[in-house]
Parts: structure tokens; sequence; C-alpha cells
């Protein structure tokens, strides 16, 4: 894993080059109601930068394992914005493979707004939202500061506001298990992700955006979490356009929250916090309540569920400790993550994205949905040997417990293994010929199949995790613009990312191409965990282009505004033509989506099965 330094980072973190004010000086000031927010302009005059403002209460003591409640007001007359980001919500940051720590708390549901100088409430500009990805356990808005993307729409003619948030993550997050679920906590930072975009909804007027001009962008889990919205016509009244980068609402295999994997992820959280070790499922085992102060007692007292105790704790680096335990020695790779949520109140998931797309009750916006061309090499283990039958096994525990038969199940099984043969000339990284660079069996086939959920059991190791190729990225890109057919009234464009990196191995794997649209990953090279591009001034390039696409699809609804870098028309996805842009420097073109079409077409015709 790379490591980067402190420098690095800062290079990328620093594009604002700002100029921190006192709250004394005549710097950029935006009043929401009766409150001031103070920002600050960069260097160069040219954007002005509103950060660390809280959309919603700190998720702390009572509300921790709670939906999160609206920031109504703010304790002083003036607000100060000017510090850069804050902290990220509570993580392991060793992901990163930084050579040093970043700034982690639970209180981290905080907004940060990036303008061109000189906006004024009048300017209505076009607004970008971004969601941040990382498996819904990493990520944070300091990572992609956005200031290449509005310096871009400034010198395009075309200029957009740019807004990011923190949501929680993980166990704090995404608690499951029966009390979790008889309490409805599920899913509780896609319910963050709501509220951020209610607030940008009720104030980002004020900073000179249009609500009615927002487009929401994500990649990966942020994709997947985008999409998920999407399957509620609710989501028309936050944002009036979508771009899914490598995810969407059929990329993750789906389970309710009680089964019998997730109540046992959640013991195993537990089991990491000594105080609560004995509260499950509201009944307390610990046989030492009468040593507790009355205090104690109702932390884990009789009456108490699990997520009551775990509110008491005040030391949130148990927490963590206990989550990252917990994902360790989980099945499923990724424990905390969204789950059907059919009986909430407030549900986000109430049942299988296949079915929403089948009754037609989804919001019908524009969106942009792409992929890169080997999606599941960054994930698949390199010492693995994936025979025939554990690739089995490791699909049927991804797609249980099921609605069908286990002879069913078995033969849709057969139908992905006969679709998807052990030879390495089909297999990802895609045009590679024969080779095996080296590594473990079957590491190009399962490579090309590809799982949300690897459970470690089947392979006994500890860094095989959340791998996704065809089963879930790929097809679930080409199901999501399939809904352009279906239906007269979506619009759709697809994309295909195949820019050439340096790692041959890794062919253009999951991630890849985040550095393209945030450049200033590609200058600080904080990206090179996720790929180094083979050709780094092509990347830049390339990079132009791919932002141009994604500010006109802001500024127009559609990609094709004609401003900026000459390029193809980016063809809309139909019936009449199927076709996605291929995206890599020197050869950007519309190419027909037909890529193995019978392999995927497994995926596609049995939704149920793969719990899409």
């Amino acid at each position: 894993m790379v490591k980067l330094t402190t420098a690095q980072l800062f290079l990328a973190l620093s594009s604002y080059a700002l100029a921190a004010p006192t709250l004394d000086e005549q710097g950029p000031a935006v009043d929401l109601g009766s409150v001031r927010i103070v920002g600050v302009e960069d260097v160069g005059g040219t954007q002005e930068f509103f950060g660390g403002i809280p959309y919603a209460e700190p998720p702390l003591g009572d509300l921790r394992f709670r939906p999160s409640q609206p920031k109504t007001e703010l304790a002083k007359e003036t607000f100060n914005a000017t510090s850069l980001f804050s902290p990220m919500c509570l993580q392991d940051v060793s992901w990163l493979g930084l050579d040093f720590t970043l700034p982690i708390s639970e209180d981290c549901l905080t907004i940060n707004v990036a303008r061109p100088a000189g906006t004024t409430p009048d300017s209505k500009l076009p607004v970008m939202v971004w969601i941040y990805g990382g498996s819904f356990t990493g990520g944070g808005t300091l990572i992609y500061n956005g200031s290449s993307l509005v310096a871009q729409s400034i010198s395009r003619n075309t200029p957009i506001i740019y807004v990011n948030f923190n949501y929680r993550l993980g166990a704090l997050g995404f608690p499951i298990g029966d009390d979790a679920t008889s309490e409805d906590v599920l899913n509780l930072g896609l319910k963050d992700q709501r509220l951020a975009l209610e607030w940008v909804q009720e104030n980002i007027n004020a900073f000179g955006g249009d609500s009615a001009k927002v487009t929401v962008f994500g990649e990966s889990a942020g994709a997947i979490s985008i999409s998920t919205h999407m399957l509620s016509s609710s989501f028309s009244t936050l944002a009036r356009g979508a771009i899914l980068q490598s995810g969407s609402g059929p990329t993750t295999a789906l389970f309710n929250g009680t089964t019998e994997d997730k109540n046992a992820d959640w013991g195993r959280f537990l089991g990491g916090v000594e105080e609560c070790a004995g509260s499950v499922n509201g009944t307390d085992t610990s046989p030492d309540d009468a040593t507790l102060s009355e205090d104690e007692a109702g932390a884990g007292g009789n009456n108490t569920t699990s997520l009551d105790c775990l509110r008491t704790i005040s030391n949130a680096t148990l927490l963590l400790e206990a989550w990252t335990i917990a994902g360790a020695l989980s099945n499923s790779g990724v424990p905390f993550r969204p789950t059907l949520d059919p009986g909430s109140k407030d549900a986000v998931l109430p049942m299988l994205p296949s079915r929403v797309y089948a009754q037609g009750e989804f919001a019908k916006v524009p969106f942009i949905s792409g992929v890169n061309r080997d999606e599941s090499t960054l994930f698949s283990s390199r010492t693995a040997n994936y025979t025939t039958s554990a690739i089995r096994q490791i699909i049927l525990d991804s797609i249980t417990p099921s609605e069908l038969a286990q002879d069913e199940l078995e033969a849709v099984i057969d139908q992905v293994l006969e679709a998807y043969p052990d030879d390495p000339v089909v297999g990802s990284p895609y045009g590679t010929g024969e080779e095996t660079f080296g590594l473990g069996e079957g590491y190009k086939r399962w490579s090309s199949i590809g799982a949300f959920s690897l459970p470690r059991c089947a392979m006994g190791k500890a860094d095989d995790w959340v791998v996704a190729g065809d089963k879930d990225f790929q097809a679930g890109r080409r199901r999501m613009n399939r809904l352009s057919i279906e239906y007269d009234d979506v619009r759709s464009w697809g994309y295909h990312f195949t820019d050439r990196q340096s790692e041959p191995s890794m062919g253009v794997g999951h991630g890849a191409e985040v550095a393209y649209i945030f450049s200033d990953l590609l200058r600080s090279n904080l990206s090179a965990n996720l790929g180094v591009p083979a050709n780094r001034t092509g990347a830049f390039d390339l990079s132009e282009v791919m932002v141009d696409y994604w500010i006109s699809f802001a500024v127009e609804g559609d990609p094709n505004d004609g401003r900026g870098r000459e390029r193809p028309i980016w063809g809309e996805y139909s019936a009449e033509a199927p076709a996605v842009l291929q995206l890599e420097n020197g050869n950007t073109t519309n190419v027909g989506d037909d890529y193995r079409e019978g392999a995927m077409d497994v995926f596609l015709d049995n939704p149920i099965a793969f719990r899409h």
C-alpha cells in the first residue's frame, strides 16, 4: 500500500490556498436567519469557502444510534466557517495508507460550501453535491475539497457551487440486528444524507445557489447511497439529477436487519464493548448487576437494550475498536451497511430495488451511471485460490438467506459458473490474455464475476472483502441504464472508464476514476491506492473532458453543452442506441453496451436470487 506524506496530503487539502480572516474582517458572509456564516476567500480571490457548518445535532449520548436531528439554530450570532473541514466521522483511517493520523469524531455531521467569489443570493447557480464512498465504513469531506471543480466551472463560464457533507459510518451509521430493527434505527447513515440534502434545499439559495438545480454525485458507497435515495419518488424534491460512479441500487445484496448473520455481527460488536457485552436483544445477561452503581445499571440493566447501553459509553474509541473487531470477524466482510427496512415508519429500503423498478415507483430524474473496466481487482485476494467449489460456496453464502429454494439457487449459480469459465483470457483484468501475473488460482475468473459479500470462512483469508465485478457493479449499471428503455420519462447516459493504469494486474480498478473528477487528487497522489494513471499528462487531459461532461450535466441536465474542451457528443441511452461512452485518453468514444452481454444476463434475469 502506498504511504502518503504529510506534504502530499497538504497539497490535496490546500488547493483553496485559503487566507483565513478573523471574524471582524470584511470576508465572505452569508446570512441564515439571524446567524451570519463567515467564510474565507482563497488567496487568488476566485473562490469562497464555508466549512464545518453543522446540519444536524451532534449524534452523541442519547442521540447516538438515533436518526439525526436537524440543527435548527446555531449558538452564536456569527458562526466561524473559516476552517477547512471538520473531523471525519468515526472510522479506522488506516485504509487511507497515510503516515499520520487524520481527525475523527462522533461530532461530525457538518456540511461545506464552495462557490465562485462574488456570488450573491441572486446568482442562482447550479449546485453539485458530492457523497463520498468507502464501503460505508470510511471516507470524509476533507478528502474531496472540490476546488478544482469550481475553478473549471468558472473557466468554462458555467459557474457552479460545490457542496459536500459527512455522514455516519460503520456500526454507528448502520446498526443491525433485532434491537436496531425493533427501535427503527436502521440505515442511519442514509438518513443523515437525506437530512443534509434537505439542508441544501432550505439554505443553498442564501449562498447563491439554486435549490431547483441540484445534482447529487458520488462514487462507490456514495453512488449506492444516491441510487438508494432514488428508489423513492421524493428524491425528485431534493435533486433534479444524479451522477453514479461505480454504484447503483442493485450493487449490494440486500437483506433484512434481523438475519442470523446480522445478529451475529451485532453480537460481535457488543462483545468488544465490555460494559455492554451482555446486553443482547433487550436482555442483559451480565451476572454483575449487583456491583453496578445506579448510573451504571442504566447501561446494562434488565430493562435496556444493547442500544441503550451503547448510548452511555463515553469513550468513542471503545466503539471504534469494537466495530473494527466485528468487521474482522464477520462472515460478510462489511457487516455494517444498508439493510432492508420494510417495517420502518421512515423506510429507506422497503423492498429490493428490482421490485421498485418493476413497479415504476422511483424518482425519474436524469442520471449518469458508469463503471470502471475492472471493478473487482482492487478487492480480490492476490494469494487465495479461487477454485470452482470455493467460488460456488462464496456466491451461495453471499445471496442467502433467500426467497428461493436451495435447488433454484444452485441452478442459478451453475449458470454463473458456465457463463464465466475458468479461462484467464476472458477474465479480469480484461484484455490481458493468458497472463495470470503469478497470482492465485482463479484470480481473473473471480475478479470478473465478483460479489459484494465475500465470506472469509470460504477462503480462510482475512483480506477478502467487498469484492464486486459483473455480478454487482457492471450488471447494476446496465440495469440502471436500461430503465431509459423501459420508461419513456427516464433519461440516462452510461459510461465505461477504461483509461490505462500503471499496475497491469489491477487493470482499471474500482475508484481509479475519482482522481479524474477531483484533479487535485491526481496532483497530490492521494488516490494512489486506487490507481496511478499510466500516462499522467493524458490523465489530466481526460480529467478536463470528464469534468466538462459532469459540469455540463449539472448545469443543463445534459452532458453535451458544447462548452469547455472539444469532446465527442455523449449519446443518450436508448432502445435505438444502447451505448455507453468509453472514457479513455485519446480514445473517448461511444461504444455499444453489449460487452459480456450473455454472461451478465444471468444476473440481470435473476435479480431476486442475487438479492438485487
